[in-house]
């Protein structure tokens, strides 16, 4: 609040404090806090009885000993050494009322709270407390009573409007901790010290206002009159002797009405008391009244009253405020104009205007500082000023404050950060406010956006830093020469011109004239004798220069005489350009012009060149010779498109046409074709163009013609054309598919009628794919990286066979080759050419699985099969039956036997079954009786059939050996003997398993059944569950034994009900202990299991989980059985300890006994584990062994 400039103002402002103070009075009485924050907060009889003492012997301090024995007595209580009581002087500075440091009291100081726990506790609003590290947290020490600091505990003290005005802390060199109940104390001895700081603040505050007040009535051009309820007049301001022209003491104690206009006075009366009866606070408006001078005039005076209740509430006395009103309305109007005209150049300047109050946070601010930072009225008000920039820069702003406060005006270059996050540039400038008395109340600010000033300055810089290396690369160099110093400066730029550093060289004119060549030193100083002489103002001139390292180089030197008012030349400035490169090429361009005229005298082409007027000023001898013996000439028809053709002479070659279309029409005449028929009936094709040769301004010189002879380039362009059609058409009906791709990109620039019907998609939305658009991500990947080969190989690359899907056809195999196409060296496109071998693959395929089931069942059959020539009975080929049933032990069947012929008994043998083979062309299952070299007899069946091999009449002879099945027969009968005799032996062991294990098993089961009454608690469930299961897993036992007896399999033995087994088998294992198991068994897989395979699978699982749960020490187990791809995978796994399994061989039977198992019913065992990273055991089962 700003301070009162009018009485009004400073009556109602003495009664707002007087009850304010009124208010801290009545709400600081030490017993009522006390008794109010003991029953809150403290729970114990030890912490209330100290609160009690505490808060007792602060309610007997005085106001200037208050706050020393405050801290005093808080660290005393608290045990710690160091407390401090602090006043906020600004919204980030505090200075401190109280230091009590280790037994003694400290030296006031003042510090910033940004960056400590102060600023901690006033963002939290409450306690903060830091038990350790402080003096590390917070590296700033200026805020603490001493360096070494540990812990710090902070209350803030708020003021009666919310606001926080201090600090109280209580710190100390070691770590500490405060126990609920002290931290209730410290807060009720902060809420006490909040009080008495908002008193004091109050009071000094109610001082410098009553000061402030006195002076303003003394002072005031007003008049103010003091009267009691009846009028009479008790007290005068000063300004009554100059406004009425009689001293103060003849008027006191008289009636105040005896002033007024006999008129007036009535309505005066009525006036004030109508005041006294509506017994309003504010001022009261009474009207204007005449009243009368000592002079004996009447003066036109506004007045205003108002009551000043006296201390018990009774109306007191009357203030009565007496203003001139013609004074008072130009004042008033002059107020409101200049308010008026402030506010209207607070919202029409482009910056930021605000003010700020002494604590930092904005109170007053314009339109555009809403409209910059988007945020509403609302949220602006009372917002602090660091909340508008960034973390980065709140050291430099808060500098910045304390400088406008303290100095009284600061400046800054910082960003604002505005609602939505952006950070624009600005450049604040701020100057302190004051009040009447000059103490700083505030800051008035300015913020200017600079984004475009720092643009400019950065495109100035990059100028500069472009005129620099310009003048670098141009080769340009300043120098200046004082003519009355007689120096001479060269830039460094110059310097290095010369191939100098920018340290050498001295500003002495004779040492850089030292520099210039000796035969043009005499140009140099003939110029400078002119410009000294008056005789000119500017030269330029060239001369050649010596480098540091000996090289001349050419330089254009140019100056400017620079003269005083009287003409006198003071300075020459000037450049000097490095020219060595343009003189260089001005010699060039002297031995290319002699180079031009040798290669136009020999160049193949006709080149002519005529003035302006169509003469031909020269013609090379290629040219001459083409027009030579020209009859006549065909020009183009640009209506008709062919040519018309007219007769020339020699003297208008080239013909006049050429040159009156450049000349004439200025038209530009680029690769028009034309035809020549000489004398002879020959024709020629010419490729004509001509040029205006013009000047700088426009002004055609004359004309440039080129002819080129192009018969013998049109005829094998023509060529050309043919083959490339003949080309197209193979490439275009060729059933293979051709595509052609951009060597860079690997876009296709061309398909042919076969990769459009592959790839179902029309040339023109082919063109500009990739192959990603054609085929497949994995097919186009393989193709990519194999055009990636051809390219880094520059060379054919074959892909043998691949697999591309079409769009019609399905997936065909396809055999390609990746060509590069070349442009010179480097590849400019890559040649696909695929051929679809789809159907080739099929009928391979197909014979070589033909032939291969051929050769399986011809290698792999039981029987003997012989492969031999019908007459000779030479052998051809057997298998290795016919080697194991033939040959004599350790020799091939070739070794032994050479023909048929010798497996029979005797030839005649042979001889009728070879008839009945050819009459018949076919013999099935004969028993015949063969020889062996082992000189052996064996039963056989034989079957036999003609076969052509090779353009030979054979025949392929099967034969079987039933020797054993005859043995086997009489065997079998032996065995069903041995078999009666093994099934009366098992009736035997049916019945010692019954009456002998399977009734120990129910004596058993009946001692524990027996123990169930003795149980007690307290573990009685737990025992009572664990008897339960034994019993049950004895009467499964005693099942299992009951089918054994009578010789029946289970249902898990015949494959059915495999997942009820085992989801009952986990379940009873996994009962008494804490693991999470879970069955997970796909009903198709275990329909895919024999019987066998069932048992053994079973077994393994019930041994993994036994193990697991016996060991693993698992939270969660799974047991899961599914087909998979290649058959059926049983999975046990569990999240426990794991193990090495390498390091648990030999310790038990149980993972050897699963691998064995699992080997009998032909599965892949396998154990993945890990320390403490659980165990998984997998069975899979190849499809060739299920239901095998």
């Amino acid at each position: 609040m700003g301070i009162p400039t009018t009485l009004p103002e400073a009556l109602s402002e003495i009664e707002r404090l007087q009850e304010q103070l009124e208010r801290l009075r009545a709400k600081g009485s030490r017993q009522d806090l006390w008794s109010h924050g003991s029953r809150a907060s403290v729970e114990s009889a030890e912490a209330l009885g100290a609160l009690r003492e505490f808060a007792g012997g602060i309610d007997t301090l005085k106001r200037q000993e208050f706050f020393p024995s405050l801290v005093r007595r808080l660290s005393s209580a608290m045990r710690m050494k160091h407390a401090v009581v602090s006043e906020s002087i600004t919204g980030f500075r505090f200075k401190t009322l109280a230091v009590w440091s280790d037994r003694t009291f400290g030296k006031a100081y003042e510090g910033t709270t940004v960056g400590t726990p102060y600023d901690d506790a006033v963002i939290q609003r409450g306690f903060c407390s830091y038990s350790s590290g402080v003096s590390q947290r917070f590296p700033d020490h200026t805020w603490l009573p001493a360096s070494d600091i540990q812990s710090c505990f902070v209350v803030p003290l708020f003021g009666s409007t919310g606001l926080v005005i201090g600090m109280l802390s209580l710190m100390d060199d070691a770590p500490r901790n405060m126990s609920r109940d002290q931290q209730a104390l410290f807060q009720l001895v902060g809420a006490c010290a909040g009080v008495e700081l908002a008193r004091q603040q109050a009071e000094h505050a109610m001082e410098r206002r009553e000061a402030h007040y006195r002076a303003v009535l003394e002072c005031s051009t007003d008049l103010v009159a003091v009267t009691d309820l009846t009028g009479c007049v008790q007290h005068l301001s000063p300004s009554i002797e100059r406004a009425m022209g009689c001293s103060r003491e003849i008027l006191v104690g008289r009636e105040v009405f005896n002033l007024f206009h006999p008129d007036d006075r009535a309505g005066a009366r009525a006036a004030l008391s109508n005041l006294c009866v509506s017994r309003e606070d504010d001022d009261m408006r009474c009207g204007a009244f005449r009243l009368q001078h000592h002079s004996g005039a009447w003066r036109m005076l506004d007045v205003a009253a108002r009551i000043v209740p006296s201390a018990n509430g009774s109306q007191d006395s009357i203030i009565l405020m007496l203003q001139e009103v013609a004074a008072h309305r130009r004042v008033d109007e002059e107020q409101s104009h200049v308010l008026v005209d402030l506010e209207n150049i607070m919202e029409t300047v482009p910056d930021l205007m605000f003010t700020l109050d002494y604590q930092g946070f904005l109170i007053k601010w314009n339109s555009r500082v809403q409209q910059v930072t988007g945020y509403t009225a609302e949220e602006l008000r009372h917002k602090p000023a660091l909340a508008f920039v960034p973390l980065e820069e709140y050291d430099r702003t808060t500098a910045a404050i304390q400088q406008a406060l303290t100095e009284g005006t600061a400046e800054l270059e910082g960003r604002l950060l505005t609602k939505d996050g952006r950070l624009i540039p600005y450049h604040w400038t701020g100057a302190a406010l004051k009040d009447s008395w000059g103490h700083t109340v505030g800051i008035a600010g300015i913020g200017r956006d600079v984004t475009e000033q720092k643009r400019i300055e950065s495109a100035l810089r990059a100028n500069e830093e472009r005129y620099a290396r310009a003048t670098a690369v141009g080769k340009v160099g300043v120098w200046e020469l004082d003519v009355d110093k007689g120096l001479y400066y060269g830039d460094t730029n110059l310097k290095a011109l010369f191939g100098y550093g920018p340290l050498d060289l001295s500003t002495d004119p004779a040492e850089w004239l030292n520099l210039v060549h000796p035969d043009d030193r005499t140009v140099a100083l003939s110029s400078w004798a002119e410009v000294s002489g008056s005789l000119k103002e500017s030269f330029n001139y060239e001369l050649r220069m010596i480098r540091k390292d000996g090289v001349t180089i050419w330089t254009e030197v140019r100056g400017h005489a620079v003269r005083d008012v009287e003409g006198r030349l003071t300075h020459l400035i000037g450049a000097t350009v490095d020219t060595t490169e343009r003189k260089q090429a001005q010699d060039a361009l002297e031995r290319s012009e002699q180079q031009l005229r040798t290669v136009l005298d020999t160049l193949p082409i006709g080149v002519w060149f005529t003035d302006s007027r169509g003469h031909v000023l020269y013609g090379n001898p290629a040219g001459q010779q083409l027009w030579s013996r020209a009859k006549t000439v065909g020009l183009p028809d640009h209506v008709s498109g062919k040519l018309w053709w007219e007769g020339i002479d020699e003297a208008e070659s080239p013909h006049r046409w050429a040159i009156g279309t450049i000349i004439s029409r200025d038209r530009t005449v680029l690769n028009e074709t034309i035809m020549i028929e000489t004398e002879s009936g020959e024709r020629k094709t010419l490729r004509n163009s001509a040029v205006p040769v013009r000047q700088d301004d426009g002004t055609v010189l004359g004309a440039l013609i080129l002819n080129e002879d192009i018969t013998d380039r049109i005829q094998a362009e023509e060529d050309v054309h043919r083959t490339r059609m003949f080309l197209e058409s193979i490439v275009e009906n060729i059933p293979h598919m051709i595509v052609v791709k951009d060597a860079k990109t690997l876009e296709l620039t061309l398909v042919n009628r076969a990769a459009k019907m592959y790839l179902g998609i029309e040339q023109e939305q082919l063109l500009g794919k990739s192959l990603y658009d054609c085929f497949p991500e994995h097919q186009a990947d393989m193709l990519l990286e194999q055009d990636h080969h051809t390219l880094e190989s520059n060379s054919v690359h074959d892909i043998r066979e691949h697999v591309l899907d079409t769009k019609h056809f399905g997936a065909r195999v396809f055999s390609s080759k990746s060509v590069p196409i070349r442009n010179g060296f480097e590849p400019s496109h890559l040649l696909l050419i695929s051929e679809d071998i789809t159907e080739r693959k099929r009928a391979e395929e197909a014979l070589r699985e033909s032939e291969e089931r051929f050769a399986k069942a011809f290698r792999s059959s039981p029987h003997a099969v012989v492969i031999s020539e019908l007459q000779s009975g030479k052998i051809i080929d057997a298998n290795g039956a016919a080697f194991q049933l033939f040959s004599a032990p350790g020799r091939g069947i070739g070794e032994t036997i050479n023909t048929d012929r010798d497996l029979w008994p005797t030839a005649s043998h042979r001889d009728r079954f070879v008839a009945n083979l050819c009459e018949a062309g076919v013999v099935r299952n004969m028993e015949v009786i063969v020889h062996t070299r082992r000189k052996e007899m064996r039963h056989c069946l034989m079957s036999a059939e003609l076969i052509e091999l090779h353009g030979r009449r054979c025949m392929v002879t099967v034969c079987s050996d039933i020797t054993e099945l005859k043995r086997a027969e009489e065997a079998l009968r032996q065995r069903e003997r041995d078999l009666r005799s093994a099934l009366d032996e098992r009736e035997r062991i049916s019945q010692d398993l019954h009456d002998g294990i399977l009734q120990s098993l129910y004596a058993v089961g009946l001692g524990i059944e027996t123990c169930r009454p003795y149980l007690r608690r307290p573990h009685m469930k737990r025992v009572t569950r664990a008897l339960d299961l034994a019993v049950a897993q004895l009467n499964a036992v005693m099942r299992d034994i009951r089918g054994f007896i009578s010789g029946l399999e289970t249902e898990l033995q015949h494959g059915r009900d495999f997942p009820a087994a085992v989801r009952t088998m986990v379940h009873e294992l996994a009962q008494p202990h804490d693991t999470r198991c879970r069955v997970a068994i796909d009903p198709a897989a275990t329909e895919a299991l024999t019987a066998e395979q069932g048992l053994h699978l079973f077994s393994i699982v019930k041994e993994a989980m036994s193990n697991s749960l016996r060991h693993a020490k698992a939270k969660d187990a799974s047991v899961s059985l599914r087909a998979v791809r290649q058959g059926l995978r049983l999975s046990i796994r569990d999240n426990g300890v794991g193990f090495v399994p390498s390091e648990v061989v030999g310790t038990g039977r149980g993972l050897g006994n699963m691998a064995a198992r699992a080997n009998k019913v032909g599965g892949v065992f396998t154990v993945r584990s890990r320390p403490k990273h659980g165990t998984r055991i997998v069975l899979d089962l190849p499809r060739e062994v299920i239901h095998a």
